[in-house]
C-alpha cells in the first residue's frame, strides 16, 4: 500500500488535501448540540390483541418510520401500564408483554401501577427478562432497603453524543390498591429532585420524567428546571385534572389510548422542545417481525380459551365509565352468581375487577376468553362475616372516588344503595336496604366478596378486621370460573339493571340512614 501510495505525484496529493481540507470548512456540524432529535412515546398497552390500543407491531412501525425520515434513531420511551391486567398476563404475568416490546426494543421502560398487578416479586422476574431497563424511582423494597431486584433507581440513556436522565415515579396508592405488603413509595418530589441531581452530575443533558398520576407539582419542577420534560401515561385521566396537570408546555400527556407522541427537541440553547404531536397507530401499517409474534401468542389464547359458554341475554357493556360510576348489568350478574353459589346474604365487588372495556351484543355467543378478558385478576371468592355497620363503611369507601371513576366503586348483591356524590366522603351514603329492610348497624351478615376485598384492596380496609374471615375451601374457585361455569349451567347471560346502586343526584347534604 505504502509503494501504491508513493507512486501518485505529490501534486495530485497536495490537491486532493485541500480540496478535504475546505469541505470541513464549509460542512455543517453534526453535534449533538445543534441536532433535532426525536422521542416516541407509549403506553398504556396491557392487552396485545386489543383492536384500539394494542397496537405494538404499529409502534415498530412509527419507530423505523422516524429513523428513516431523520437518519437518526429516536428515543423510544415506553411508559408501562401494560404487564396486567389481561386474559394472557393472567397466565405468564406480563412475559409476553415483555417479548413483544424485545422484539420492538424500546430504550427504556417506566413502571405504573398496572406493572405490580402480579405483585412485586413477578416485576423483578419480568424486568430479568426485558432486554432493556426498566426504572421505578420511589418504589422501595422493604426485605432489602432498595429497588427490587432487577429493576432500576434512575437511568442514563447514551445515544448519539447525548445523556438522557430517566426518572419514573407512581403514587403511594400503590400499597393500597394492589395489596403490597413488602414494598414503601417514597416522597416523589424528594426522589424526584435527588435523582435528577444525581443524573446531571453522571452528564445528562435533559432529564425526562415519567410518571401516571396527576401530581400537581410537577409544572413547578419544570419551571425550577429539576427536570426538563415530563410524560405523563395516564390514557383516561379524567377531565378536571387535565387542565391543571397539562398546562405547561413541556408536560407531554398522553391523552388516549392506541396512539403515541411523537416530539422533537434541541439542545443548540439549551433544552428546547420544538413539537409535538398524537401519532394514532391505528394508521401505520403493522411491522410484519412484531406482528407475527402477537399473531402467535393470540393463537395460544385462542386453542385455550375459544370455548362457547353462552349467548348475550342483551346489549351489554364493560366500559371503564359504566363499571366504575354506575350500576352495571354484567357485574349484577357477578355479584348474583357470588352470592349464590357461596349462599350469602350480600355480596359486593370492585368495579376496578372488571378490565375487558368491551360492548357485546344481544345474541352474539359468550367465549371462555370473554370471561377471562372481563375478570384478569384471578381473584378468588371469599365468604366473611360483617356487621352491617362494616358494611355502611366499605360503601362509604367505595362511593368515595366516584367521580374519579376509580375502581373501588361496589356492585353489589342482595342489597340496594342509595348514595350522594355530592355529599363529603364519608357522608354519601343515604340509605341501604338488605333485602326488604334497613341495614343493621349490630347484625351480622354473610357477606361474599373476592380474596382481595376481603384482604382490604381498593381501600375496604374495614375487611380485614382481624378474625372476621371465615375460610371454606369449597369457596376457592377463580371468580372468572365461577361466572363462566354459571353461564355455561344458564345457557345465557341476564344480568339486568335493578336498582342496586342509585344515584341522588340532588346536591343536598343529607344523613345516612341505618337501624
Amino acid at each position: 500500500m505504502i509503494d501504491r501510495f508513493d507512486s501518485i505525484p505529490k501534486s495530485i496529493i497536495s490537491y486532493i488535501i485541500v480540496i478535504i481540507s475546505g469541505i470541513a470548512l464549509i460542512a455543517p456540524s453534526y453535534s449533538s448540540e445543534n441536532r433535532t432529535h426525536t422521542l416516541i412515546l407509549a403506553a398504556d398497552m396491557p392487552d396485545i390483541f386489543d383492536a384500539q390500543s394494542g397496537k405494538y407491531a404499529e409502534l415498530k412501525t412509527l419507530v423505523v418510520d422516524s429513523q428513516k425520515a431523520s437518519s437518526v434513531r429516536p428515543f423510544l420511551i415506553f411508559g408501562g401500564g401494560s404487564l396486567g391486567p389481561s386474559a394472557m398476563s393472567a397466565f405468564d404475568k406480563g412475559s409476553h408483554i415483555i417479548d413483544v416490546l424485545n422484539t420492538i426494543e424500546p430504550d427504556i421502560m417506566g413502571v405504573t401501577k398496572r406493572e405490580f398487578s402480579y405483585l412485586t416479586d413477578e416485576l423483578s422476574l419480568r424486568a430479568y427478562e426485558a432486554a432493556f431497563p426498566i426504572v421505578t424511582s420511589n418504589v422501595i423494597d422493604t426485605r432489602s432497603k432498595q429497588t427490587p431486584d432487577g429493576l432500576n433507581q434512575f437511568f442514563l440513556l447514551k445515544r448519539d453524543n447525548i445523556s438522557i436522565g430517566f426518572i419514573s415515579v407512581v403514587n403511594s396508592r400503590l400499597i393500597e390498591e394492589y395489596l403490597l405488603t413488602n414494598v414503601d413509595v417514597a416522597d416523589p418530589i424528594e426522589t424526584i429532585t435527588r435523582a435528577s441531581k444525581t443524573l446531571k452530575s453522571m452528564g445528562a443533558n435533559v432529564v425526562l420524567l415519567h410518571y401516571s398520576y396527576p401530581f400537581e407539582f410537577i409544572p413547578e419542577l419544570l419551571d425550577k428546571s429539576v427536570i426538563d420534560i415530563a410524560f405523563l401515561s395516564d390514557t383516561r385521566l379524567q377531565a378536571h385534572y387535565i387542565d391543571m396537570v397539562t398546562a405547561h408546555p413541556h408536560i407531554l400527556h398522553l391523552k388516549q389510548p392506541g396512539g403515541a407522541i411523537k416530539a422533537k427537541f434541541s439542545l443548540a440553547d439549551g433544552f428546547t422542545l420544538m413539537s409535538n404531536e398524537f401519532v394514532p397507530l391505528a394508521s401505520l401499517t403493522p411491522a410484519p417481525k412484531v406482528q407475527n409474534v402477537v399473531n402467535n401468542y393470540y393463537a395460544r389464547l385462542t386453542r385455550m380459551l375459544d370455548e362457547p359458554l353462552g349467548t348475550w341475554a342483551a346489549n351489554f357493556s364493560t366500559r371503564r365509565e359504566a363499571v366504575r360510576g354506575k350500576e352495571n348489568a354484567f357485574a349484577n350478574f357477578i355479584v348474583d352468581a357470588m352470592r349464590e353459589f357461596s349462599d350469602a346474604d350480600i355480596a359486593i365487588i370492585n368495579g376496578g375487577s372488571i378490565r375487558g372495556d368491551k360492548t357485546y351484543k344481544q345474541g352474539d355467543s359468550i367465549l371462555k376468553k370473554d370471561i377471562a378478558t372481563e375478570l384478569p385478576f384471578r381473584s378468588r371468592l371469599q365468604v366473611i362475616e360483617v356487621s352491617g355497620d362494616d358494611v355502611l363503611q366499605a360503601l362509604e369507601v367505595g362511593v368515595s372516588k366516584v367521580e374519579d371513576l376509580k375502581g373501588g366503586f361496589p356492585h353489589v348483591s342482595g342489597m340496594s344503595v342509595k348514595y350522594n356524590r355530592f355529599a363529603p366522603v364519608g357522608e354519601r351514603i343515604v340509605s341501604v336496604m338488605i333485602g326488604n329492610r334497613r341495614i343493621e348497624r349490630e347484625k351480622m351478615y354473610q357477606l361474599a366478596t373476592t380474596d382481595y376485598l376481603a384482604n382490604g384492596g381498593d381501600g375496604y380496609t374495614v375487611f380485614k378486621r382481624e378474625g372476621s374471615i371465615r375460610q371454606r375451601i369449597e369457596h376457592s374457585i377463580l371468580i372468572a370460573d365461577l361466572v363462566a361455569e354459571t353461564i355455561l349451567a344458564k345457557q345465557t347471560l341476564n344480568g339486568r339493571i335493578e336498582n342496586r346502586m342509585v344515584e341522588q343526584v340532588t346536591p343536598t347534604s343529607v344523613q345516612r340512614g341505618a337501624e
